[in-house]
């Protein structure tokens, strides 16, 4: 099974009094994650399901992506922050263990995944995409590995990953 877990792009400042789930991405952080997305329909095939947070900026992110895939976009308020690996399990158990997803949420939620999933500790800045597999049907601690993270100024980089795993 392939997870791959991506941060929404580079969003607006937070301004005191203005909701956070209301922030939307930058036009610096539509162009990065634009250039994943097209990195992504070159090189993926057989995505089971694209989820997002309900947060605007990671929906944007994910409606970025899911268009130049060819992948609708399924809001799950389970990606929201405070995101934990029990939300991820029960939604890999209730959408019928796709062997292929994606995510879009947020720090240090897609971090903690990570740890949690692979046991490794990285950095992950806005609009990166982590590539996680898994050999064991379930999501379990410490039961995947960390094949590589791409950052948006690694897209062609990605194109070529995902067309060599083909």
């Amino acid at each position: 099974m392939i997870i791959y877990l991506m941060r929404h792009g580079l969003a607006e400042r937070a301004v005191p009094g203005k909701e956070d789930a209301t922030r939307h991405l930058t036009e610096q952080g539509r162009s990065e994650v634009t250039q994943l997305a097209q990195a992504l329909a070159e090189g993926l095939s057989g995505l089971d399901h694209l989820f997002s947070s309900p947060y605007l900026r990671a929906r944007q992110t994910a409606e970025l992506v899911g268009a130049a895939i060819g992948v609708p976009v399924e809001v799950d308020a389970r990606l929201a922050p405070g995101c934990t690996l029990h939300g991820i399990e029960e939604m890999h158990t209730e959408y019928g263990a796709p062997m292929q997803f994606l995510t879009v949420g947020h720090q240090p939620d897609v971090g903690y995944l990570v740890g949690a999933l692979t046991g490794r500790s990285i950095a992950i800045r806005e609009g990166s995409l982590i590539v996680i597999e898994i050999e064991a049907p379930d999501l379990k601690p410490d039961s995947g590995v960390l094949r590589e993270v791409f950052t948006p100024d690694r897209a062609a980089d990605l194109a070529d990953y995902l067309r060599s795993r083909q």
